[in-house]
């Protein structure tokens, strides 16, 4: 299914097992529950796409457009995301449990709240103002990732590799930041007000100018 074109489809619950949907466009299609295993997506658009408790597993996703898509209660569970495009992408209580975020770009309608991002590799990706609130990151790696007014409100950090990120201006209010490593981080103006396990977390050469609870 290379290149092929499925716009505005309807596939509710449908199973693709080791499929091929490069380049496909899948915009505004409905495709609640989906399962997608094995399946190559590699620049695939998706676009407001609805994947509400889609399971995605073992699969390729980089390059793809999730742009306005949905994806709240959706399973990601070991996903090839790099360079993804997820501004505006709604992710509320997801599992994502060791996808590969690398390099995508989000915004400040992208949601993540309550996501499970457990061992999720967000590295050089840009989330400004993206809402982390409640969302789970332990052992998560964002190591250079802009998180510059980001809200993490009440998220777990825990043994959170966060060196060299950008936060400036970003609420961490609460957040679990226990053995969290923000060594050489940008922190500025930041807000760390009643972070659990401040004493045990890494700030060496981190600018935490104007921050709140530090």
């Amino acid at each position: 299914m290379t290149r092929a074109n499925l716009f505005k489809a309807t596939l509710k619950e449908a199973e693709f097992n080791n499929a091929t949907l490069r380049d496909a466009i899948l915009t505004e299609a409905s495709v609640e529950s989906i399962i997608l295993v094995n399946t190559d997506a590699t620049d695939a658009n998706f676009r407001l796409t609805n994947f509400t408790d889609a399971t995605i597993t073992h699969s390729i996703l980089d390059g793809a457009n999730l742009s306005g898509a949905q994806l709240d209660r959706a399973t990601l569970n070991n996903v090839l995301a790099e360079k993804t495009d997820i501004t505006g992408t709604d992710f509320t209580n997801a599992i994502l449990v060791g996808s590969n975020f690398k390099e995508a770009t989000g915004d400040n309608l992208t949601n993540f709240f309550s996501a499970d991002l457990s061992g999720v590799n967000l590295e050089v990706g840009s989330f400004i103002g993206t809402n982390f609130a409640n969302a789970d990151f332990f052992t998560a790696g964002q190591s250079t990732a802009n998180l510059d007014k980001a809200d993490l409100t009440n998220a777990n950090l825990t043994n959170v590799d966060a060196t060299g990120i950008t936060f400036i201006d970003g609420l961490a209010i609460g957040a679990d930041v226990t053995n969290a490593d923000f060594s050489n981080s940008t922190l500025i103006k930041s807000n760390f007000t009643d972070a659990i396990g401040i004493a045990t977390a890494i700030f060496d050469g981190a600018d935490t100018t104007d921050a709140i609870g530090l």
